[in-house]
């Protein structure tokens, strides 16, 4: 039973869509996993619904593939990159603890895009879930459904491109955190997010967000959609790209892989419409996946 549910924790972080969240990075998968496949006790109490055992789990993953016109931060930037992205998350009760390491290697684009994009990143992340009982459950539930959220704060820190080329290295540093909403008057659950960036060239702000329109499966392949808004202030507010994506997933349970497709067109609206063409491919590896078990009394050896 609990090697089922194991393998079940890490078939379902495996095949999870890319980008659900974490702004718009095509190939950063989504890490949200629900406590409750980890054996978490969900209980309702006098100040909400509160998490009742621990159940650390471990997960570490490697993501490789080639980004066309990859989308940075807030608009394409005409380069095609090669990209290698470690991301090891520590689950622990309602808490989440990430690292991740990303390195872009530059093939294509005029110097301006390629200074854009750096050349190494290291991200920390904290996430806090919340669960609270659906103001809309289904009539025909014959148990009060949950909803979970999530918060996420993180701090990441840049190599530019250049840096092998300069005796003093101007590193990026970036501030940032998204939660899960509602958005008023309907019942749609997107995710807002917030980044305070500061590099060579200036401080900018960042606000995004995304909406997960479903998912399709037809026999192993699974079909993920969303659909994304940002906007940025630099020395003026930026508005006018949406940014809607299909992402193609095919899993691979023996290898603990799977083979990802992913398109993301971002269509810009202020000063006439604009289309540009994101299209990534990329492979989606599980390196660690470990349970940690707490040592009872009972199972302690004796003296």
């Amino acid at each position: 039973m609990a090697r089922a549910r194991f393998l079940a924790i890490v078939f379902l972080v495996g095949v999870s869509a890319a980008a659900s969240a974490q702004e718009f990075d095509i190939f950063d998968r989504s890490d949200f996993l629900d406590p409750r496949l980890r054996g978490v006790a969900l209980v309702p109490d006098p100040r909400g619904i509160m998490f009742r055992d621990e159940s650390p789990f471990l997960l570490s993953r490697l993501s490789f593939g080639r980004v066309s016109d990859y989308y940075w931060r807030t608009a394409p930037t005409g380069a095609d990159v090669t990209v290698a992205h470690v991301a090891t998350s520590y689950y622990r009760g309602r808490h989440q603890f990430s690292l991740k390491l990303t390195h872009f290697s530059t093939n294509s684009g005029s110097d301006a895009d390629v200074a854009l994009i750096p050349r190494n990143r290291v991200t920390l992340q904290w996430a806090a879930y919340h669960a609270r009982p659906d103001p809309s459950p289904p009539k025909d539930s014959d148990e009060a459904p949950v909803i979970l959220t999530r918060y996420v704060f993180s701090a990441s820190v840049e190599d530019p491109q250049n840096s092998d080329n300069s005796s003093v290295t101007q590193r990026n540093y970036e501030l940032g955190g998204e939660m899960d909403v509602r958005v008023p008057g309907i019942n749609v659950i997107g995710t807002l997010s917030y980044a305070h960036r500061h590099a060579a060239n200036g401080t900018t702000q960042r606000f995004a967000f995304v909406y997960r329109t479903g998912q399709s499966d037809f026999r192993r392949l699974k079909i993920d959609t969303s659909i994304g808004y940002v906007a940025q202030k630099g020395d003026h507010w930026q508005w006018g790209n949406v940014r809607p994506a299909i992402h193609f997933r095919i899993p691979l349970d023996r290898a603990s892989t799977a083979i990802h497709i992913a398109y993301a067109p971002t269509i810009s609206v202020i000063g006439g419409v604009r289309v540009r063409h994101e299209i990534a491919a990329f492979l989606d590896r599980s390196l660690i996946a470990h349970v940690f078990k707490r040592q009872t009394s009972d199972s302690r050896p004796e003296s």
